[in-house]
């Protein structure tokens, strides 16, 4: 496999350069060399072939923004009809209810921290501009040149945008009402692109979306991976791959986010990958009136396994992706020419990644375990039955100071641990710097309504 590290491309350059190679490589940032706790890493894979793209089970649909339902087909409950009002979903007022901004006040912004979020991609979108660091696609849609490592489908982008996004130049705690700021504004993002427009994923494509992270994660120093989906639960996390692809995960040093679910109103007990003990499944929760409450989306789970933390997941503002499926579809939850609304767990797996970073840049010694239980610890109370939040409210400022035990978790590992060939890689592109998002790159022409017609999908 070609490696070429970032100081050998050139701007110009780029674009033929990952057409014709496997792999780029990030050159190590000093600020962040010496990662936490790495006890495993994936072995070194054989030639790619580009020729083949991943084959899977049974399609999963994302836990979807926007509201969509699973695959995007169709308006779901997520929003369970009128809103609040008065509602406020802008991150400021959740960066306050998690206590982030006490964080930023101590200049822990999540510089040197880098999240994995495997997901429908980026959008090219301003606030975004200076935080996606790299980008891999292993979707249906990798080699459509107008498609590929972009986020068509409008669900990547709104996580991105709340883990890591902000206004370019801001300085977070002068930022204003027109200043978009996510949880953790400094960190950085790879976009590991495994779902195209109609949000669905193959259960391959995710676990070979998972080991590429975990092979590329001592190059890229990779320090939390954040998804957010649900696959039906058919069994034991015990024995199911996706359960033991993220645990290869956490073995290696990398925290791992994941959603409890929003099926709350239908079923009981969290799905996949949120059953597995050893990750952090986290509660969307809403803060967006005058009290947190618990909303009927909220999934339910049971005596083997519930929520671990509850965060702000309801009628949260974050960033658009123009033209993609959900932006196509529900223009109604447009806020303005950059915002979009949506609830679920995803949001609130999107401000524990972010907070996570926080964390860790604060105490990066700290492994994954410890990060846990901290997160766990500091919780504050939430006015609602344990398996739907778990042990509470994200609480960011109490975490920073919670001392750590070095208790390793014992739950049984999952044992169905067949890693899958990530057939399909186009390649592994570098954003070196902000100009490789600039106007001439990444033109407004190409997110018109013309491009993304919905008849383009059909």
């Amino acid at each position: 496999m070609t490696t070429i590290h970032v100081g050998d491309i050139t701007d110009s350059a780029e674009t033929a350069v990952c057409s014709a190679v496997d792999t780029v490589l990030i050159a190590p940032d000093p600020v962040t060399v010496g990662r936490r706790g790495r006890v495993w890493k994936a072995p070194a894979r054989s030639a790619i072939d580009t020729s083949v793209r991943p084959r899977g089970h049974a399609l999963i649909g994302l836990s979807v923004a926007g509201a969509l339902a699973l695959g995007g087909a169709a308006v779901a409950r997520l929003d369970d009809g009128p809103t609040p009002s008065p509602v406020d979903g802008s991150l400021s007022r959740v960066i306050d209810q998690i206590g982030a901004r006490s964080a930023w006040a101590a200049g822990i912004t999540g510089t040197g921290v880098r999240v994995a979020v495997i997901d429908t991609g980026t959008a090219p979108v301003g606030a975004l501009s200076e935080q996606v660091v790299a980008t891999v696609d292993l979707s249906s849609e990798q080699n459509d040149p107008s498609s590929a490592y972009r986020d068509t489908f409008g669900h990547g982008t709104h996580m991105g945008g709340i883990i890591a996004g902000h206004t370019p130049g801001v300085d977070p705690l002068e930022a204003t009402g027109d200043d978009f700021v996510g949880v953790a504004p400094d960190a950085q993002l790879i976009s590991v692109k495994v779902a195209g427009r109609d949000g669905r994923v193959t259960r391959d494509s995710m676990i070979a979306g998972i080991d590429w992270v975990i092979e590329h994660a001592d190059e890229l120093d990779t320090s939390v991976l954040a998804l957010a989906f649900d696959a039906p639960a058919t069994g034991s996390y015990v024995d199911d791959p996706l359960a033991a692809a993220l645990e290869r995960a956490w073995n290696a040093g990398i925290v791992v986010v994941t959603s409890a679910g929003n099926d709350g109103s239908t079923s009981r007990g969290l799905s996949a990958p949120a059953y597995d003990p050893f990750v952090i499944a986290v509660a969307g929760v809403d803060g967006s009136g005058s009290a947190v409450t618990v909303p009927s989306w909220a999934s339910r789970g049971d005596r083997s396994r519930t929520p671990d933390i509850a965060a702000p997941g309801a009628h949260i503002e974050s960033l658009r992706a123009p033209g993609s499926n959900a932006d196509s579809n529900h223009p109604e939850a447009r806020v303005g020419d950059q915002l979009f609304l949506a609830s679920g767990s995803s949001q609130a797996t999107a401000v524990t990644a972010g907070a996570v970073a926080l964390l860790l840049e604060a105490r990066p010694e700290l492994t994954p375990d410890q990060v846990k239980q901290i997160l766990i610890d500091s919780a504050s109370s939430v006015d609602g039955p344990v398996d739907r939040v778990g042990h509470g409210m994200l609480d960011i400022a109490a975490a920073l100071d919670i001392p750590a035990t070095k208790l390793a978790q014992t739950w049984a590992p999952a044992t169905a641990a067949t890693p899958v060939d990530a057939h399909g890689i186009m390649s592994f592109r570098l954003f070196p710097a902000s100009s490789s998002w600039s106007s001439s790159s990444w033109s407004s022409s190409s997110w018109s309504s013309s491009s993304w017609s919905s008849s383009s999908w059909s």
